[in-house]
């Protein structure tokens, strides 16, 4: 079982309390008894189960595997000028190193194409946000963190659900915030909200100073929250693997049969990294079931992170690393190691507080004890059934000694022999790390950009020349060897919409700069709203776009970092092309030989605002 699911199972927890879980299916069709299925992403659905029912469920013929919710947060801006607000009067060129609408035809920005935020703070009042009629361009806001007024108020049982109506009559108030009920700096109390940020550089309409991709899009925003079902409710800090799920399926439920990008910045450290948790099998299931549907991702902020670790067991012989906990850090570590299923390790954990190291072996669990109280909990599970491969998972509680915990493999049946560990993130900024002399930069992707189909950018920094991949943006491949990321974007010192800060009470108008690839992404979020738009009414499948997107690529030639620049650096106005392109081939495709492609071509290109004059211009 699931170390998180049978940490749910602990008798001091209320047996009759309903639990977040996410199920993978047998058969697409066949669900066990005893759940609430809220979602549903081909053979994966999210679910309420009560706690006492959670082994029957496990063990249901129905049921091939079964994961507790999983936490999430957004990717923390990466260097010193994160919170350095700005103004346009003093603003420079190097902070508005994402594409500039002047590069773009007025009429290629995103009109009738919406955009999926799954993220923190939005700014719905933001003057990027409004329109010349007065409107928010957020058509609906989930807010997942609050405390549902009205029980089971919406088909998810949990937050609040601001309709398009709602919003606009909320703008056009003296005090929209407390009119809607929600305000962006309920967790950014000083404003520049991460969520808000990354909504200006998809669609800001330029009232601040800077332009988005895609300003003439629809947002809907899932600002992402502990669920209802919790022991402690947090209000705006994280969300799990579940309300990530259950928001995309929000997201895909409200935009109808529009064409829909989603951009979702955040993630963590831990999980197999082959692309095997539910939940990249769910974006995947979701990308094959629907066209004009692309989930754009962050790599991640973990190059420097220091929190991967690699090696090899030989038959007989021993591994072993540490893993350094600081001072005063009172928040739950958790460590995983991953090998494969076809071999058999011992495994041993010390500390100096402890007087004799706690054996686990595979297919066991131990609980380990300081003073016969529980400091830590060790779980060694074999094949997971997802991918086959063992899987060891070390809970250090918020009373675990401080200091370096010592971890020992020992290699009793080997065919393989290869492990990878990795500590999770801690969300309250306390991190453990491995100690330098055996971090592993390679395969530190965030956790949930390992599928096969989303889009997963890294961060390249386009305020020097030659540009520099930056020094923060995680590295792949995917333990099966994928290239992870796929591409790289603008992600150095953005400047975006600045939310409002918590004390005041109308829209915000300025500008944040922030870094990391939670800026990267939505760039390319933001050019793929502007695909979808020309050519939507192909209905094309997230391949499609890959492929047109990726092959429009600027190169990026470093020998050294192969790993981390995928197929090279976004070139919107390339993509828009490609495109282009694709429209024309499917129309000469669909009426035969009547026009020629380039003829098609340049019809849509007139169409779009693309004429020869034009072009010359932008040349020149």
């Amino acid at each position: 079982m699931d170390p998180a699911l049978q940490e749910q199972l602990l008798p001091e927890l209320d047996p009759n309390q309903l639990v977040d879980a996410i199920i993978r299916l047998v058969k697409p069709d066949q669900f066990p008894p005893l759940i609430q299925v809220i979602s549903r992403f081909g053979d994966v659905v999210t679910c309420r189960v009560r706690r006492s029912d959670i082994v029957t469920v496990y063990n249901h013929p129905f049921v091939f595997s079964m994961k507790a919710a999983r936490l999430f947060a957004q990717e923390s801006p990466h260097n010193t000028s994160a919170n350095q607000f700005i103004s346009r009067e003093n603003s420079t060129e190097e902070y508005r190193a994402f594409p500039d609408r002047g590069t773009l035809p007025p009429n290629i920005n995103g009109s009738g194409v919406v955009i999926g935020i799954i993220d923190w703070g939005c700014d719905f009042a933001h003057k990027d946000f409004i329109r010349n009629n007065r409107n928010s361009k957020v058509i609906s806001l989930w807010d997942q963190s609050a405390k549902s007024v009205y029980p089971n108020s919406n088909r998810y049982g949990y937050g609040r659900i601001y309709s398009t109506a709602e919003i606009n009559a909320a703008v056009a108030t003296p005090n929209p915030y407390q009119t809607l009920g929600y305000h962006p700096g309920t967790g950014d109390p000083t404003g520049g909200a991460h969520g808000t940020h990354v909504m200006g550089v998809v669609c800001a309409g330029g009232a601040s100073g800077t332009f988005g991709i895609a300003p003439e899009a629809d947002i809907i925003f899932v600002h992402l929250g502990r669920t209802n079902s919790t022991e402690n409710f947090d209000t705006g800090t994280m969300g799990d693997s579940v309300t990530i799920l259950e928001a995309l399926d929000f997201i895909h439920r409200t935009a109808g049969e529009r064409p829909c990008v989603i951009n979702l910045s955040g993630g963590t450290h831990g999980g197999p990294h082959d692309g095997t948790t539910l939940v990249e099998r769910a974006f995947d299931n979701f990308m094959d079931a629907h066209s004009n549907r692309v989930i754009c991702q962050s790599t991640g902020n973990y190059f420097s992170a220091k929190i991967h670790t690699s090696g090899a067991v030989k038959p007989d012989g021993k591994a072993n690393f540490g893993v350094v906990v600081a001072d005063h850090d009172h928040s739950t570590n958790e460590i995983e190691v991953w090998y494969s299923g076809k071999d058999k390790f011992g495994l041993k954990l010390s500390h100096p507080s402890l007087t004799v190291p706690i054996e686990c072996e595979l297919g066991t669990e131990k609980d380990v004890l300081l003073g016969g109280v529980v400091v830590a909990r060790v779980y060694h599970r074999a094949l997971e059934p997802n991918n086959g491969k063992n899987h060891i998972d070390i809970f250090l509680k918020t009373n675990a000694p401080f200091g370096t915990w010592e971890i020992e493999l020992t290699g009793i049946k080997v065919s393989d022999g290869r492990y990878h560990s990795w500590i999770e993130r801690d969300a309250q900024g306390i991190q453990a790390r491995f100690p330098d002399n055996i971090v592993n930069q390679f395969n530190t992707t965030n956790s949930i950009s390992n599928g096969y189909r989303s889009i997963i950018t890294g961060s390249v920094n386009t305020t020097v020349v030659p540009h520099l991949l930056s020094r923060f943006s995680s590295s792949g491949p995917t333990i099966d060897g994928r290239k992870r990321p796929l591409l790289l974007a603008p992600g150095e010192s953005i400047a975006s919409s600045k939310s409002a800060a918590l004390a005041e009470t109308n829209g915000g108008q300025g500008t944040v700069v922030m870094s990391g690839t939670s800026m990267a992404s939505p760039h390319v979020t933001g050019t793929v709203a502007l695909m979808l738009q020309i050519c939507s009414a192909k209905r094309p499948n997230v391949e499609t776009i890959k492929r047109l997107l990726l092959s429009s690529c600027t190169a990026f030639n470093n020998r050294d970092d192969v790993y981390r620049s995928g197929y090279g650096v976004l070139n919107t106005f390339a993509a828009v092309q490609e495109a282009i392109q694709f429209r024309a081939s499917a129309l000469t495709e669909q009426f035969g030989d009547t026009e020629s492609i380039s003829r098609h071509f340049e019809k849509i290109k007139f169409e779009m605002g693309m004429t020869e004059e034009y072009e010359n211009d932008c040349a020149s």
